[in-house]
C-alpha cells in the first residue's frame, strides 16, 4: 500500500513572480504617465487663462460697482499681472479687493503676445486693459502659451465687457467663430 503524501502549501511568491508583476507594473507606467504628464499640463494652462478671465469679470463688475475706472496691467515679460484702481487724484493705486493681488502665472506658462484690434501685436513691456465704470473694456486678444505648445486665447470685447477663454491661438477673425 502507498502512503499518502502530504504536501505544504506555502503561500510565499518566488522571485518570478514578483519579477513579473514588477515588470508588468513598470509597462503600465512607462504608458500612462506621459499621458497623465500632458493632461496636467493642459490643465495648467487652462487654469491660467480661466484665473485671468476671472480677474478681467472682476474688475469689470468692481468697476461698475464702484465707479472707480480700474485697469489689469500684464507684464509680458515677467508673466505677472495685477489690478489697479483709480485714486482720488486720477493716477492709479493697487486695487483693494482681495482677489486683485498679484498674479503669477504658472511654471511654463507664458505671454505669448497681446493683439490689439488694429492688428499690432504687443511681445514685450507692460499692456494697460482699461475697465470703465460704464462697462466698457479695451478689447484685447491676450495669448498664452506653455512649454509644450499649448495655447489658449483670452478674448476681451470692449463694448460687451465680455470676457471668453478660446482653445488655440485665435485671431481677430477666427476669435468667434
Amino acid at each position: 500500500m502507498y502512503a499518502a503524501k502530504a504536501y505544504k502549501f506555502d503561500p510565499a511568491f518566488t522571485l518570478v513572480e514578483l519579477m513579473v508583476v514588477v515588470a508588468i507594473v513598470a509597462l503600465l507606467a512607462a504608458v500612462t504617465v506621459p499621458r497623465f504628464t500632458g493632461w496636467l499640463n493642459s490643465s495648467r494652462i487652462d487654469a491660467a487663462a480661466g484665473r485671468m478671465a476671472g480677474v478681467l469679470r472682476r474688475a469689470h463688475n468692481v468697476a461698475a460697482v464702484t465707479g472707480k475706472k480700474h485697469r489689469v496691467v500684464l507684464d509680458l515679460e515677467d508673466g505677472v499681472y495685477s489690478v489697479e484702481r483709480e485714486g482720488e487724484e486720477g493716477d492709479f493705486e493697487a486695487a483693494r479687493d482681495r482677489m486683485f493681488g498679484r498674479v503669477v502665472l504658472a511654471g511654463g506658462i507664458v505671454f505669448k503676445d497681446v493683439t490689439l484690434p488694429s492688428g499690432d501685436m504687443l511681445t514685450s513691456g507692460k499692456v494697460a486693459i482699461e475697465v470703465f465704470p460704464k462697462g466698457f473694456m479695451d478689447e484685447v486678444l491676450v495669448h498664452l502659451a506653455d512649454e509644450s505648445g499649448r495655447e489658449r486665447t483670452v478674448l476681451v470685447r470692449g463694448w460687451l465687457g465680455r470676457v471668453k477663454v478660446l482653445s488655440g491661438y485665435r485671431d481677430w477673425r477666427t476669435a468667434e467663430g
